[in-house]
């Protein structure tokens, strides 16, 4: 049941070739991220919505509203996150709702507040993915990163339900000091449960720019121990298809005179619990409310974001090391007022990348490198 509906999700990602790159080739969006609300069952320590889960949730009309707009503006992907989305009453309607319009569904959740009316709905009508946030290997683990208490053995109990029901799950984890011990046992439980697992070692600050996540996160030390040590080879065979394609993609980003290289504003972007449209989720501070008559002006503002040249002095101009840089501009922009603004450390730390892979630095001269530039703090 599992591989017919991967298969089938596969189908459906491909359906249209030629309407993909007309997407992209015009900017036209086709992806939403949308908060359904702000709440949550659970209180993580690293979650950057921390000081906002008692906000008011946009009412099950507005909701409606909004999908309405995305399905007369062409949205196909829509991908529906909190706070905790489960947390609504009103959620099963939404989701049917959604789905019966057309759209590809996809789930962000933690995974703890299944029951079985959402089960059978979810298997009545799949959603593309169940992306569950794992937040350890043990209950101790879970009961000090969430708050509750017996999260752990409940949520692996819902991946299995939910993958007996033939719907698709996946597991995904931020990295913090909790967690970062039981990496590979979550790798381990993830393998024997036969779902998919990914995780990040990003923490980002609350979306009032406080900075009590980032106290959880790990040394970048440990970060790029356990990335040069596990990944490797993978970057090498994976990341780098042929020596032509890596200079390729080097050339590219040198001579790249934008400051977001990235896909901000390009095909997708946020819908925030508030019910503001976002370029993305680090650029909700410029959020504009979401109506009915004003979706293309403010799509059309969203489009500098995207085509913003960098100035004169814009240090990230001709860098050797970009492609192994992961600085955010709309971080930047978010925390500095200033999308071009670069922490020292954080380009050390792309140049020591950029040193072990291309096998100029060993791994423990990388090791002493990134130690040595922690002392500028952690990115």
């Amino acid at each position: 049941m599992v591989e017919n509906n991967e298969k089938m999700y596969l189908e459906l990602l491909d359906f249209d070739t030629d309407k993909k790159e007309k997407w992209v080739k015009q900017r036209l969006p086709y992806s939403v991220l949308f908060e359904l609300t702000a709440r949550c069952n659970m209180n993580c320590v690293h979650c950057y919505l921390q000081n906002v889960h008692d906000t008011k949730e946009l009412s099950y009309d507005k909701i409606i509203e909004i999908i309405d707009i995305l399905y007369e503006k062409g949205i196909v992907f829509l991908t529906f996150t909190g706070g905790e989305i489960l947390l609504r009453k009103d959620f099963v309607d939404i989701y049917l709702y959604a789905k019966k319009k057309g759209f590809l569904v996809e789930l962000f959740t933690n995974g703890y507040l299944f029951d079985d009316k959402i089960i059978d709905a979810l298997a009545e009508y799949p959603p593309l993915l169940v992306d569950i946030s794992l937040y350890g290997a043990s209950e101790n683990t879970y009961r000090k990163v969430t708050g509750l208490q017996n999260a752990f053995a409940r949520v692996i109990q819902n991946c299995k339900k939910l993958k007996k029901a033939g719907i698709r799950v996946s597991l995904k984890s931020p990295i913090i000091d909790l967690t970062y011990p039981e990496i590979k046992d979550m790798q381990m439980l993830a393998d024997k449960l036969q779902i998919p697992f990914v995780y990040t070692f990003e923490i980002c600050n609350t979306i009032d720019r406080q900075d009590m996540p980032k106290m959880h996160q790990i040394s970048l030390n440990k970060a790029l121990e356990y990335e040069f040590a596990n990944h490797y080879k993978q970057i090498q065979t994976e990341g780098r298809k042929s020596k032509s394609n890596y200079d390729e993609i080097i050339n590219e980003l040198r001579t790249n005179e934008k400051v977001y290289s990235c896909n901000v504003a390009v095909n997708s972007f946020v819908v925030d619990y508030n019910g503001k449209m976002c370029p993305c989720m680090k650029l909700r501070h410029r959020g504009i409310k979401l109506e009915k008559n004003n979706y293309e002006k403010i799509w059309s503002d969203f489009k500098k974001y995207s085509a913003q040249i960098a100035t004169m002095d814009y240090k990230c101009k001709g860098c050797e090391a970009l492609y192994y840089c992961d600085v955010c501009p709309a971080e930047m922009d978010f925390l500095y007022n200033d999308p071009e603004y670069r922490p020292e450390n954080a380009c050390k730390c792309a140049y020591i990348r950029k040193a072990f892979y291309e096998n100029k630095i060993s791994f423990d001269e990388a090791l002493a490198e990134a130690k040595e530039n922690e002392k500028g703090g952690i990115i």
